[in-house]
Order: structure tokens, then sequence, then C-alpha cells
């Protein structure tokens, strides 16, 4: 008995492999896509704000009937933001004609930006149906090199005790409203993994035959979200610190290289182009 079953068996696999041989299809696709970014943090300081970004990708696909397997290498430039809340700074100060006073300064309209190139690994696994597909997978992202920006208003006031209302607008005296500050750094995000789903349109040599053989465009949009903690390594103390040797100045801390962060999700949705060119034809009868 059990030596028919291993008969059946082996004349199972010995077909299926036959049909799979038949049917395998290998294209060599380049992509490249266009998306936005918002990140997810746990500060209490951060408001959402959407970045952009461009890549471009290099593909392998495997096609086997309508299922189909991807393997790619993608250079990836992204402008990524994130918004903070108002914060503000207080010393107590004693002016040249022997006054003390309260020099605050207030910091509104901050946005923290950094522009990251990283290189992304994306596995994909999917189907294709006709004029549509679908893939799901996951890919690696590995930060090569950023820099980053604070940029915001500063207003500073002088409070005197012998005065009913503050001193303000008197540039001259170190009082000044809505100046534009800001700050620079560098530092790279961690490595971090996205699960990806994406679903699009298929257009082949049967929608676009006019030399166009061995040929295929894939054109859809797709998400993806970060899992890992990709917080930079590099974390500065303070987000926010003042400087009155002579007149306010702030230095800014992008905020993901302080404390106020201690996690980072990062959450992306693009669009996608693919051409696909085949390496070595299969059996036609299985294509679409």
């Amino acid at each position: 008995m059990m030596r028919k079953i291993y008969i059946i068996a082996a004349l199972l696999i010995v077909s299926m492999s036959g049909y799979a041989y038949s049917s395998v299809q290998n294209w060599l696709g380049l992509s490249p896509m266009a998306y936005a970014t918002m990140q997810l943090d746990d500060a209490a300081v951060t408001t959402p704000a959407l970045g952009v970004g461009g890549a471009l990708g290099l593909n392998y696909q495997l096609k086997m009937n309508k299922f189909i397997m991807e393997l790619g290498v993608e250079g990836a430039y992204g402008h990524y933001r994130v918004g903070l809340e108002n914060m503000d700074l207080s010393y107590q100060m004693i002016d040249t004609k022997g006054t003390p006073f309260e020099y605050k300064g207030l910091v509104t309209n901050r946005v923290d930006m950094c522009n990251m190139l990283s290189v992304r690994v994306p596995l994909m696994f999917g189907v294709e149906w006709h004029h549509v597909y679908v893939k799901a997978g996951a890919k690696v992202s590995l930060a090569l090199m950023g820099n980053g920006k604070s940029v915001a208003k500063l207003t500073t006031t002088g409070k005197y005790d012998i005065f009913y209302e503050e001193i303000q607008n008197t540039p001259t005296h170190g009082f000044v409203r809505d100046e534009a500050v800001e700050s620079k750094s560098k530092f790279v995000y961690g490595l971090d993994v996205s699960p990806q789903l994406e679903f699009g349109l298929v257009m082949n040599n049967k929608s676009f035959s006019y030399r166009n053989k061995g040929h295929k465009m894939h054109l859809g949009v797709y998400a993806s979200y970060g899992l890992m903690n990709a917080l930079p390594t590099n974390r500065e103390s303070k987000v926010l610190e003042g400087d009155v040797s002579q007149y306010m100045r702030v230095n800014m801390n992008h905020v993901y290289t302080t404390n106020e962060v201690t996690k980072l999700n990062q959450l992306e949705v693009g669009v996608r182009f693919q051409v696909f060119f085949q390496m070595r034809k299969g059996a036609s009868r299985y294509a679409y």
C-alpha cells in the first residue's frame, strides 16, 4: 500500500514539475516611484506632518502561471517633516543699567525636517489576473546618509517689575517679533522592516501589441508601515536650548535626536510604475 502511495506521489511531483517548468517566466523590471510619508511617534510635543520622497528600483520577477514573486533593490531619497508645539524660554537677567528683568522667548511654527538617502530591499508575492495585480510582502530599509534642519519663529520680550507692560518689538534692545530662526544637524534613521501591500493595473502585449512583445508594465498604488523603531542612535539631551550671552539665541535639536521621543514608525503611501522585460520566454499558453 505504501509503495503505491510513493509511486503516485512521485508521478504527481514529476507532472507538477513539468507544468511549472513550462509556465515559468523571468522578467527584469525598472520601477520609479513617488510617495508621501508621515512620521508616527510617541512624543507629546509633536504634531504629524506630511513629507514626500521618490525612489528608483531594479526588480527581478519570477512568474508561474498567475503567481508572481519579486525581489528588488531600491535607492530612495525622502524629505521627512514633523511639527512641534510652541515652546518658551525664560531667564532672569540684569540690563545695562543694573535693572533686573525676565527675558522671555517664545518659539512658534516650528517644523523639524530631514533629508534621507537610503537603500531598500523589497520581497513581494502576488498574482496577476487578466489586467490587474496584487502584491504583498515586506521591505528592509537602511539609511545611508541624512541631514536635518529645524525652522521656527522666535519672539522675545522683557518683563520689568517697574513697568506695567512687557517690553517688546524693539530689535535694537534684543526684543524681536517672529524672527526666523533655524538650526542644522546630521543623523540617519535606524534599520527598518516594513510590510507592504500593492495593487494596480497590468499592461501587457495583449493590451499594447504594437512592437511590444516581451514587455509589460505595472501601474499601481502601495502602502507600507515600518515595524521597527527607526530612531537614530545619536541622541541630544534637549529639544530646545537658549543662549543669552548677548541677545537671545536658540539652538533647536531635531526632535528625533532627543529624549522627547522613544519610538518612531513610518507610514508610506505611494505610486509605482514598473516596466518589465522578459528575460526568457516560457510557454505562452499559460500566460494570462
